[in-house]
């Protein structure tokens, strides 16, 4: 599927920019076909904010004919704002039917039982090395008390204490790493409660950045009509938006200049 993804996102790019920008490469003209270009616009106040515009109308102007009789460029006549075109795909990502709420139950079960895989107590582990670093202690003392009776010279002492001690400190070593896992899986249990909250703010996209929705954009197509149609990677649907009512909004945001303004959504429909 991420192999799929990416073979479409290369297929909708454009080699004018890069992808700085989640919708870069993937807002299309639909006159001339060619991608829509970033540009910053100013506004009278000094602000400014990001609008996406035909390459081949900023670069090349209304649709004519040249001296030579070559067609040159476009008069789709229309730009979209970067926010309004991020706008009009999260609406087109919310609207597709999902059934969240089995979505996040089976992703929790799911990531619940990767870490109740992970979670073994090692209690019967524990208790074996417990007991067995008690038959080396057992057996160091014996050590201990051979060497006082002399039953044991001086060197055979040395030797055989060594060899205990090393096997203790492996076991102590092992036991500790056990009482440490135990630790970690009570911590992971404390973490449970929250997990479904996670999945459910990244179902719900509430998690989601403006990266997330643009890796879902297969295209945007932007007509001269006003119309809007937005396809989602890998689903069978479009969406189309109207754009329209640009003098009223306008005045409704103070005179700040805006390309065109979703007034109306079609149903999404298939695509064939």
């Amino acid at each position: 599927m991420q192999r799929e993804l990416s073979r479409r996102n290369r297929a909708t790019g454009c080699g004018g920019h890069g992808n700085r920008y989640p919708l870069s490469g993937k807002i299309r003209c639909g006159e001339c076909g060619k991608s829509f270009s970033h540009r910053t616009k100013k506004r009278q106040d000094g602000s400014s904010y990001y609008r996406w515009c035909c390459f081949t109308a900023t670069n090349e102007g209304l649709r004519r004919t040249d001296g030579a009789g070559n067609v040159i460029g476009c008069s789709v006549g229309r730009q979209i704002r970067d926010d309004i075109a991020m706008d009009l795909l999260r609406r087109s990502v919310n609207t597709v039917t999902l059934d969240k709420k089995a979505i996040i139950s089976n992703l929790t079960r799911i990531v619940e039982s990767v870490l109740v895989s992970g979670e073994d107590s090692g209690e019967q582990e524990l208790r074996r090395l417990e007991l067995e670093l008690e038959k080396l202690q057992a057996r160091n003392d014996t050590i201990h008390d051979r060497f006082f009776d002399e039953s044991i010279t001086k060197a055979d002492y040395q030797r055989a204490k060594a060899r205990c001690e090393s096997e203790m400190n492996r076991v102590q070593e092992k036991i500790a790493a056990i009482k440490q896992r135990q630790t970690l899986n009570t911590d992971t249990q404390t973490l449970k409660p929250d997990i479904r909250a996670a999945i459910t703010g990244i179902v719900s996209g509430r998690t989601a950045d403006d990266d997330f929705y643009g890796h879902l954009l297969q295209q945007m197509t932007v007509y001269r009509d006003g119309r809007v149609e937005v396809a989602l990677n890998l689903l069978p649907a479009k969406w189309v938006y109207v754009l329209d009512g640009l003098e009223k909004y306008r005045a409704k945001i103070g005179g700040h200049d805006a390309s065109s303004v979703p007034m109306s959504v079609s149903r999404p429909f298939s695509s064939g």
